[in-house]
């Protein structure tokens, strides 16, 4: 009878141990699936967002026209080329040796009277020079106002113009070079502050922007830095008579 007693004990004890062992890994089977999938998770989200991140800094690589319009043109002075999205198409930009050239001589480099928007024979680096400055024709004669682009620049002076269409593309030889306008005011003509292009430090740079921002019929709140670039579109204006409309532009 004891003997009995004593089997079923060490039975009983035997049973409850293996219970014991059997729900000990039921729940670390249980525990180790949960973490896993938590795991298998985590790391899909972080190579989504890898993923996502690698496709915003996908560039496109920049493809220089420039070359393909000297050839059209028969005219190696065509060195730029701007982009102002709901103002003004692509317009091709020339650089001769003097600020005389293009007031009257076109893109095919003959002479007809109205002339190309063109730099500032100064401007060699467009790349990275702290001011830019392009100048062209405006006209009252509605005839060949569409042969004169920067005629185009003067709706800046309205506001809603200003404030909607912001965005200023130059194209060099080397980039794609983003600016957005800051400013625009009407000057007087003997008034030639804007085309200074050469600065003695930062703050010389800093102080002449901001003079040259002051007045501005429309302007941007922003402050300028060292770090920044301007690029300045020049065109004449005839309300009053013998003024300019210069508009202002920043790198983004």
């Amino acid at each position: 009878m004891k003997k009995d007693i004593k089997e079923f004990i060490v039975v009983l004890i035997l049973f409850v141990i293996s219970l014991g062992i059997f729900y000990s890994i039921v729940y670390t089977v249980n525990n180790a699936g949960t973490d896993n999938t938590k795991t298998v998770k985590k790391v899909k989200i972080k190579e989504i967002k890898k993923e996502e991140e690698k496709e915003k800094e996908v560039v496109e690589p920049y493809v220089n026209t420039l070359p393909d319009h000297r050839n059209d043109y028969g005219n190696q002075n065509i060195m730029g080329m701007i982009e102002i999205p709901g103002v003004l198409g692509q317009t091709l930009i020339t650089r001769a040796n003097d600020n005389e050239f293009y007031l009257n001589n076109n893109l095919w480099n003959v002479w007809d009277g109205i002339g190309a928007p063109y730099f500032d024979f100064r401007n060699v680096d467009l790349d990275n020079g702290r001011q830019i400055n392009i100048y062209g024709h405006n006209t009252q004669n509605m005839n060949i106002i569409d042969k004169l682009p920067l005629s185009k620049t003067i709706s800046y002076l309205d506001p809603n113009v200003f404030n909607t269409y912001k965005d200023l593309y130059l194209y060099t030889d080397k980039a794609k070079i983003h600016y957005e306008i800051i400013g625009v005011k009407i000057i007087e003509k003997s008034n030639n502050y804007h085309m200074t292009l050469n600065f003695y430090d930062n703050q010389d740079f800093i102080d002449h922007t901001n003079t040259l921002l002051s007045g501005s019929t429309n302007r941007k709140d922003v402050n300028i830095t060292n770090k920044d670039r301007i690029l300045v579109l020049q065109t004449c204006n005839y309300n009053p008579q013998n003024t300019l409309v210069i508009s202002i532009f920043k790198t983004v």
